[in-house]
């Protein structure tokens, strides 16, 4: 059974929708600003001790009785510390924590602008993108963040730009090679937070599945897969051997907090933490809305191969796994751990809203499509209405559909062929 398309291709809908993206980037950039400046003048930018530690973390590297690369560590991924190794021996930049705080306001910019992008690219909806942006930037849990020198802004803008450059690439390229632009976002993305490293394993993996789906070559699936595996995989490798370096052990999974019974050894009551988690930081119904929007997006991406890509977004989720894991493990519990989750919430809240509207105004202009382009139910003088036994009449629409075709057009069912 076909299914009817609902969902617009990237490249076509932004150059349509003139760049809405730009101006939600532009205000998120302006309330980080403002909420940096209001956490700052309350003393809470450096309140959570991870935001310190993160700091010192970086100094120490140079400025220690041990300095060297050894110093980076192997119970934190490296990348958020090796950006700040410098800045971090400026004496104002390490006791305010300012320039990791600006990194995290700039990471809320890049989240916002790729969030609206893959928003508008599915639906071709401002409204939806920027509902996505306000969930975003409305929810004072996220906004705090994003004014701290933690890690999990820049994990969030990094896997959103990887979910959003690994969908285009899967709509628009002959899938014969992989841009090395992509690959190393994927690398960098590896060395953000541990909660990449499944959101990029189920994105890979939806990747050859939608492949696959669109017809291609087992031979060339395997092969692009492994392409795209590659990088991740090298940054896991090497993040292995700096462990080993650095205190001797090939992984740190344990031994640097208190194991908590709470969770301990019980799957079912993990997963119900992580529910929890979420709600308290974003509410029920953003919740319920954003993963019941996920589930139609995965129910339309498997039985339509044209909106097989439109899954890799719905590895945004992955992330929960690491929290899960970790609280079965007898972790304690950290509701910051179920931020991503929240993200990718507010993301396919953004995408069901885009739909739903685009699918309502497609009606109401399809309704008058008979009369006319306008639906008004005037004919332009001397024109002759199209049919049957008019020679500009279905030839004229079917050339219309080919070129559609052609550019790799999707149309909303019953909306108008402008």
């Amino acid at each position: 059974m076909a299914v009817d398309p609902l969902f617009l291709r990237g490249p076509v809908i932004i150059a349509r929708a003139r760049h809405p993206e730009r101006w939600l980037t532009a205000v998120a950039l302006l309330a980080g600003l403002a909420a940096w400046l209001l956490y700052l003048n309350e003393g809470l930018v450096l309140a959570h001790y991870d935001a310190k530690a993160h700091l010192v973390v970086a100094r120490r590297v140079i400025d220690s009785l041990t300095p060297g690369w050894r110093q980076i560590g192997a119970v934190w991924l490296p990348l958020p510390h090796l950006i700040q190794i410098l800045p971090t021996q400026i004496d104002v930049f390490y006791r305010s924590g300012a320039f990791g705080s600006l990194l995290s306001i700039a990471c809320l910019a890049v989240a916002v602008w790729a969030m609206s992008r893959l928003v508008l690219s599915m639906t071709g909806s401002s409204l939806g993108a920027a509902a996505a942006a306000a969930l975003i930037l409305v929810n004072p849990n996220l906004l705090y963040v994003h004014v701290t020198p933690m890690t999990e802004p820049l994990l969030l803008a990094a896997t959103l730009v990887s979910v959003l450059l690994l969908r285009e690439w899967l709509i628009t390229s002959s899938a014969e090679r992989m841009p090395s632009s992509l690959g190393w976002v994927l690398f960098l993305t590896t060395w953000t937070r541990y909660e990449a490293w499944p959101i990029l394993a189920a994105a890979i993996g939806v990747a050859a599945f939608a492949l696959w789906r669109q017809g291609r070559p087992l031979s060339l699936v395997v092969r692009q897969t492994w392409r795209l595996a590659q990088w991740p995989a090298a940054a896991v490798v090497l993040f292995l051997v700096l462990s080993r370096l650095t205190v001797g052990a090939w992984f740190v999974s344990g031994g640097f907090y208190e194991r908590d019974p709470t969770y301990d050894a019980q799957a079912v009551k993990s997963l119900l933490a992580i529910w929890w988690g979420t709600h308290r930081l974003s509410g029920y119904v953003i919740e319920i809305v954003g993963l019941t929007t996920a589930a139609w997006v995965v129910w339309r991406a498997v039985r339509n191969p044209d909106e097989s890509p439109n899954l890799v977004t719905v590895a945004l989720f992955a992330a929960a796994a690491l929290p899960a894991y970790a609280f079965y493990e007898a972790h304690p519990f950290r509701i910051r751990y179920m931020v991503p989750v929240v993200t990718a919430c507010a993301l396919f809240c953004g995408i069901g809203i885009g739909a739903v509207w685009r699918g309502r105004s497609g009606r109401t202009e399809g309704a008058g499509g008979a009369t006319g382009p306008r639906g008004n139910g005037r004919r332009r003088r001397g024109a002759r209405p199209a049919g049957p036994g008019r020679p500009d009449g279905p030839r004229r629409t079917a050339g219309r559909d080919r070129r559609d075709r052609a550019a790799g057009r999707d149309r909303f069912a019953g909306g108008p062929r402008s």
